[in-house]
């Protein structure tokens, strides 16, 4: 898998491919889903580049946070140091925390109805996740311990995984979870509104992340007590979705006890 596609006088990774499909996949399902409910694409649009402007910038500052160590601040801003850590070095998470800051941001400055578009389109997050995650494979990056049991993968020189070395599948083991989250969650959502399906999302995810992070090699993710920042940002984040869970059962409580209450009246 990992390859590269020659098209005039340019070079395209397989990393650069399934990212980029990981982009337009969703945005074509996305555009089908808004047609049928009739939900404007230029809002689509403006939301997209607030998640976009918020992925990138908390992705690369976290990818900075926890890479530190290893950056030679004294010449960062120099032109071609700067472009080089520009250019590579992005951690999901921080994109993903990202995204959820500024999107709310972006529909309260245009005043666009979030709402309508979490509610059909969060099962989407997942799925582009999963191709981004083929890419990561195709890179060598993100790659599993050492492994020799079945399915393991051994990549070649040139990738960012030791080369002839077998190993875990980290980054294909993701994907397919990631598919698995995306099917739960466009079941989710026949019952449960947009944002609480995004505190779904985020549980899950956290408890997919968490297991898997003991199986990464690579060694650039910074460790806490014995955890890794994801593992620390995922356990944040199952604790954030319980609360919110149980916030909202209770609360569905009071109010189905309400009813009741006023049905007897």
């Amino acid at each position: 898998m990992h390859f590269t596609l020659h098209i005039f006088h340019y070079t395209i990774t397989g990393y650069a491919v399934f990212v980029l499909l990981g982009i337009v996949v969703p945005v074509l399902i996305a555009t089908v889903i808004m047609r049928r409910h009739k939900l404007s694409g230029d809002d689509f649009i403006l939301l997209g580049v607030y998640a976009l402007v918020g992925a990138f910038l908390g992705s690369k500052l976290l990818y900075l946070l926890v890479s530190a160590r290893q950056i030679a601040w004294d010449r960062f801003f120099e032109p071609e140091v700067f472009s080089i850590y520009m250019r590579g070095g992005f951690v999901f998470y921080g994109g993903l925390l990202g995204a959820m800051l500024t999107l709310p941001l972006g529909a309260r400055i245009h005043k666009i109805d979030l709402d309508a578009y979490l509610d059909r389109l969060v099962f989407l997050i997942p799925l582009g996740h999963a191709f981004g995650r083929v890419g990561c494979y195709c890179a060598g990056c993100c790659y599993g311990v050492e492994y020799h049991g079945p399915l393991c993968v051994v990549f070649p020189e040139g990738t960012f995984a030791p080369a002839g070395v077998e190993l875990f599948p980290t980054q294909l083991a993701e994907a397919g979870l990631l598919v698995l989250l995306c099917g739960a969650l466009y079941l989710l959502q026949r019952k449960y509104s947009g944002r609480l399906c995004l505190v779904w999302y985020a549980g899950l995810y956290g408890v997919i992340r968490f297991c898997l992070e003991f199986l990464r090699g690579d060694a650039e993710r910074g460790v806490f007590l014995g955890l890794a920042t994801s593992q620390w940002i995922s356990l944040g984040l199952i604790v954030f979705a319980a609360a919110a869970l149980i916030l909202h059962h209770r609360k569905q409580s009071r109010e189905r006890a309400a009813g009741k209450d006023g049905s007897v009246t």
